[in-house]
């Protein structure tokens, strides 16, 4: 997940783009979660009501996943033929 997260950003943006979505899930479904499962514990009196808010996070991974595609960068043709003509030793006889 962690590749594909970082692959769909533009590489202006990729750093903090991944910084920001992995600290703001990390802060919604790791850092609440304690006390929203004591909380819907404490309303329901179901001791395995939190497996609803693991299901809830699993959900919403799998929804964000469904809907990722990844960008596409443009491609720089010159540089990449630049490449090509370098790393076939055939364009470049010995002269």
């Amino acid at each position: 997940m962690v590749v594909s997260l970082t692959e769909i950003m533009p590489a202006e943006v990729r750093t903090s783009g991944f910084a920001l979505a992995y600290s703001l899930a990390t802060a919604i479904f790791g850092g609440f979660t304690p006390a929203f499962s004591t909380y819907l514990i404490h309303i329901s009196g179901n001791r395995a009501i939190p497996g609803l808010w693991l299901s809830f996070a699993a959900a919403c991974g799998l929804v964000a996943s469904l809907f990722a595609k990844p960008y596409n960068a443009p491609v720089n043709t010159k540089a990449n033929s630049a490449r090509e003509d370098i790393s076939d030793p055939r364009s470049n006889p010995p002269r």
